[in-house]
């Protein structure tokens, strides 16, 4: 199978993986029997919290990869939405919400193509995005 299109349903930050960091933006120094010592006088923090993204991905054969991309191009979006709609009108926990946007976008990208193609698949990524200063 090949990777026709991708289309992120939903991104969002995981509130148990949070890095923070501090640094020293300043120091002061000052002369103390004779020794040079200093200190920081002003700080600067940051974090970032992990990203976790939801991809809905066609997958298809090699051989007629134009007609599958345009079939893409034409039922992604439109399964994308329906999977984004479903997400969020799903109450309860992640999975369900998860499963029923799966649903909703697979049934919707069926009913608008034309051909059969290989496959939905959902893709579950992750990044750690720049440190932000807070």
């Amino acid at each position: 199978m090949v990777e026709i299109a991708r289309h992120k349903l939903v991104q969002w930050g995981d509130p148990l993986s949070v890095q923070t960091k501090t640094e020293c933006i300043s120091t002061q120094e000052a002369q103390v029997f004779g020794k040079t010592i200093s200190w920081c006088t002003g700080y600067a923090s940051y974090q970032r919290i992990y990203q976790n993204e939801l991809f809905l991905v066609l997958n298809g054969p090699p051989e007629s990869l134009a007609e599958l991309r345009a079939i893409a191009e034409r039922c992604l979006p439109i399964a994308g939405a329906a999977g984004m709609t479903a997400f969020h009108a799903t109450p309860g926990e992640f999975a369900a919400k998860a499963t029923a946007a799966y649903v909703a976008a697979e049934a919707a990208f069926w009913s608008c193509a034309t051909a059969r193609v290989g496959g939905l698949d959902l893709l579950q990524q992750g990044h750690w995005p720049d440190w932000q200063r807070v």
